[in-house]
């Protein structure tokens, strides 16, 4: 029961424009009765280590919906569509008899375990911490509206994790406390709805301790497109767990720098009791944000 959207839908109003780009320019019958509609999610370039991934490997499932836009600017449910990558036309959908009028287009494509609930647009709630894809807009509908391109931008920032060196054998797991992250979307604006705190642990595999290496990621959604180390209200605590869950070691890192559609990596020596700095620098991959060292 949803599916997904955000960017430019300059391809997707191209021809729908054409026809009725405002309320404007849409006249007489083109107004009058009901219009059948398909969606094509169009426009995706995703880089993945210099390769482009296909709509699959950028998300499982797929959330739209038209809405009703309220005197008060409240949004009422209209239509809705989902879709999971086992479709055999996944990121094309069609909605039949469509009343022609003014609708906000809401699309978001994600790889949470589940369809999110998306009656009230404002505050769309993941089950986890999704990596997922927006589109969001308002558009006029006429009955000469029979097909939109659906181009979709990432709505999440990722952070992901490399810790390096030798892990210590009393150190069972490893806890990351992530204090203003956000699992909650307001799809009309493309930001986070409200902030809360995440804990998650991982457990140390024989695999990453004979290869001195650790490594996890996470997504988030934030409060406005980018938080500098300057402003940024995001703190991520690192510890090694020993078999009772107790500290073996912590860290913390207030003011984490993260962007929409960036990759934040810490990474470093961790189990390093003599490294303590914090570096920050930024490349663009998946859009590589910042690297923290640890």
């Amino acid at each position: 029961m949803k599916t997904y959207f955000y960017a430019a839908l300059a391809v997707a109003l191209g021809g729908l424009l054409g026809s009725c780009t405002s309320d404007d320019k849409v006249i007489g019958d083109e107004m009058e009765g009901t219009t059948s509609i398909t969606f094509r999610v169009k426009g995706m370039q995703i880089d993945v280590s210099e390769t482009r991934a296909s709509l699959g490997d950028a998300f499982p499932m797929m959330e739209l919906a038209l809405y009703t836009i309220n005197d008060d600017g409240t949004y009422t449910k209209y239509r809705e569509i989902d879709q999971t990558s086992s479709s055999a036309t996944f990121g094309v959908m069609t909605l039949e008899n469509v009343k022609c009028g003014k609708y906000r287009l809401v699309c978001i494509g994600h790889n949470d375990s589940q369809h999110p609930d998306i009656d009230d647009p404002t505050d769309v709630a993941f089950t986890n911490y999704p990596n997922a894809y927006l589109f969001s807009q308002d558009v006029v509908l006429a009955q000469s509206t029979t097909s939109i391109d659906v181009p979709m931008a990432h709505a999440s920032a990722r952070i992901r994790f490399d810790l390096q060196g030798y892990i210590p054998e009393e150190v069972k797991g490893i806890q990351f406390t992530l204090d203003g992250v956000s699992a909650n979307l307001n799809a009309i604006t493309g930001y986070a709805k409200s902030t809360t705190t995440r804990v998650a642990t991982g457990n140390v595999s024989e695999t990453s301790r004979a290869n001195k290496l650790f490594s996890t990621a996470v997504y988030t959604f934030l409060t406005q497109d980018e938080l500098s180390a300057t402003d940024s209200y995001v703190t991520v605590s690192i510890a090694g767990l020993d078999e009772s869950s107790n500290p073996v070691d912590s860290k913390t890192y207030e003011k984490v720098p993260l962007k929409i559609g960036y990759l934040t990596t810490f990474t470093g020596v961790f189990f390093d009791y003599n490294s303590t700095g914090v570096n920050f620098s930024v490349n663009s991959s998946w859009s590589d944000y910042v690297n923290v060292s640890l």
